[in-house]
């Protein structure tokens, strides 16, 4: 079963998750679950 996420929710999840963790633009995230894996998103 799936749930519809809106683009930007998922945006503003992801902004608030810069100043958090004190990214840079020099940073580098892995991603290690799949695209297709909700839980990749959060």
């Amino acid at each position: 079963k799936g749930v519809m996420v809106e683009q930007r929710g998922m945006l503003n999840n992801q902004l608030s998750k810069v100043p958090y963790l004190s990214l840079s633009d020099r940073d580098v995230i892995a991603q290690t679950a799949s695209q297709s894996f909700d839980i990749s998103v959060w």
